[in-house]
């Protein structure tokens, strides 16, 4: 018998069927434990640097495919469409979508510099920064038509499957004696296979292919992809501020193995990157959105209280078994307030999430920015005078402040 949280879909995942919950849970905890694995098979092998270097390259490879280009979610917007009068042509969203990951590469490139340990060729970040973030704009776009579709496992897999591929194959081509530059270069090629595979899978959910199209999607992007890109490049910015600061003033050691745990937890966590989505759709396309975010956040409180839990129980029980498993980053209260600070940003990307689908996006962007520009002197700041515990305090006076202030505009536009 289903639990009741259940039965008034908390867990809705393509007809309340749990199967598809443990589906996309599986995907999160695939990446998560890739990472760990190469991370525990690497640190013995090669130099800290080294290690930076590969661990750099995974980031930058999430951030790229955690940005959307908004070219889908504008469309969706502009139809006010329910699933089935999605019209988008399959050209157009490459097109449009290849060029502005070109445009946006400039960016990507300096950021991945900032986080690399300096010992890498230059030549590195120009050659293959446009492949990685065309990668990543086209697989978080199409996520959002399979989204909308109700096909959220395949969504998941989408993106979690891709970097857990790259993430793999680049740990076992630098093994087995590769360059740098050509594991690099393997595991973009392993993850623009796997991309196509499920553009082919999903061909037939698009609408007319012809690069005729192409003109009216950009005419009506003119007045919302915008603020939907804004937002979430500015989610992803502040979101990765504290490990390229990180990256660029802690020992790269430490620097690493903060890194690594912040993708482990950030990965157990994963109801936000599972519900945010189908929020977002909810909403947008008309269907019940109210209800279905009442209970996503109260699934978020319910199992984050369990969560932070369980997070303490095991750092206070067992520290300096974990201490050797996770590296020079792990702290015992450290970990603990980042583990909070993971379950209220939780709720904050399912307010942004509703804020979008409402056509609110401006206002997220507006709050966003404001974090941004605080989070860069917030951290810089704590990490320059308590190090790593600075890190790890910083995260919850942000986080607490993003969340106060888009449950504010929630609720105020909700009187309305």
């Amino acid at each position: 018998m289903y639990n009741d949280l259940v039965k008034i879909k908390l867990l809705y995942f393509q007809s309340t069927n749990a199967v598809r919950f443990v589906n996309a849970t599986l995907a999160y905890l695939l990446t998560a434990l890739v990472l760990f694995v190469a991370f525990q098979w690497l640190r013995y092998q090669i130099s800290a640097t080294v290690l930076q270097d590969v661990l750099s390259f995974f980031f930058i490879s999430a951030v790229a495919s955690g940005i959307e280009p908004g070219t889908t979610k504008a469309h969706l917007l502009a139809q006010n469409a329910r699933v089935d009068k999605v019209n988008i042509g399959l050209m157009s969203m490459l097109i449009v979508n290849t060029i502005k990951a070109l445009l946006a590469s400039p960016f990507f490139a300096l950021v991945w510099f900032a986080t690399n340990s300096g010992d890498t060729n230059v030549l590195l970040y120009i050659a293959w920064t446009p492949i990685l973030v065309i990668i990543g704009f086209i697989t978080t776009d199409l996520r959002v038509l399979v989204d909308v579709g109700e096909r959220y496992t395949h969504a998941v897999w989408l993106k979690q499957g891709s970097l857990s591929l790259g993430m793999l194959v680049l740990a076992s081509a630098y093994i087995a004696g590769m360059s740098l530059d050509a594991a690099i270069g393997v595991a973009l090629f392993t993850r623009l296979l796997w991309l196509v595979v499920f553009l082919l899978l999903e061909r037939h959910h698009f609408g007319p292919t012809g690069t005729s199209v192409i003109e009216p999607l950009i005419r009506v992007e003119q007045r919302r992809w915008l603020d939907l890109a804004l937002t979430s490049v500015l989610a992803a910015l502040s979101g990765s501020i504290d490990r390229i600061l990180a990256f660029r003033y802690l020992p790269a050691a430490e620097a690493s193995s903060f890194f690594v745990i912040s993708e482990l937890l950030t990965k157990f966590w994963l109801l936000p990157y599972v519900l945010g989505p189908i929020v977002f759709a909810k909403w947008a396309t008309g269907a019940d959105g109210k209800s279905f975010t009442r209970g996503a956040h109260n699934i978020i409180v319910a199992v984050g209280v369990t969560f932070v839990t369980i997070v303490a129980f095991a750092v206070y029980i067992y520290p300096h078994y974990i201490r050797n498993i996770l590296g020079e980053a792990f702290d015992v209260y450290g970990i603990v307030l980042f583990s909070m600070a993971i379950v209220i940003v939780s709720s904050s990307q399912i307010l942004a999430a509703e804020l979008q689908g409402r056509g609110l996006a401006k206002q997220v962007v507006n709050v966003f920015l404001l974090i941004t520009i605080l989070s860069v002197p917030l951290f810089y700041f704590c990490i320059q005078i308590f190090s790593l515990q600075g890190l790890y305090s910083a995260w919850v006076i942000k986080t607490t402040i993003e969340c106060a202030f888009l449950f504010y505009i929630c609720n105020e536009s909700r009187a309305l």
